[in-house]
């Protein structure tokens, strides 16, 4: 087994970490024995690093230069959404959100609105995620600067 660090992070990424991270998109975990499930793997791996292991996890993921698997999974969904705001995917915005298209916008016309649901299955869809991160529904989700 290599001691070098740099290897083991190396490897880590390129082989553990698309595993956890396969279709995030479309599939994210809502409840927390899940999340605390994937986290607990990259928790694991960076515990078993040589001069990490009394080291509390945050301040070993800030000296490898890792980011939480959680943070993660909300950055990737919202390139997801930049990439649907300005049509570099095939799918269609209005599936996910509402588009402002109010003249009266401060600034630039890309404000996301979340349409109302009314079935529980989409509950842990890309649009409701997002609303978790502390946006209220009907309210503007997002908004990108050009």
């Amino acid at each position: 087994m290599s001691r070098d660090l740099t290897s083991l992070v190396r490897a880590f990424r390129t082989y553990v970490r698309p595993i956890l991270q396969y279709c995030t998109v479309a599939w994210n975990p809502m409840l927390k024995k899940d999340i605390e499930t994937l986290e607990k793997v990259q928790r694991r791996f960076t515990k078993h690093i040589p001069g990490l292991k009394d080291v509390t996890y945050c301040q070993r993921l800030a000296r490898l230069k890792l980011d939480s698997l959680e943070l993660r999974r909300v950055r990737l969904d919202l390139m997801f959404t930049y990439k649907l705001v300005f049509g570099l995917t095939d799918l269609k915005l209005s599936d996910f959100f509402l588009l402002h298209s109010d003249a009266r916008n401060r600034g630039h016309p890309y404000k996301l609105f979340l349409p109302g649901c009314s079935s529980t299955t989409s509950t842990t869809t890309l649009r409701i995620r997002l609303h978790g991160l502390g946006i209220t529904c009907r309210r503007t989700v997002l908004i990108f600067l050009v």
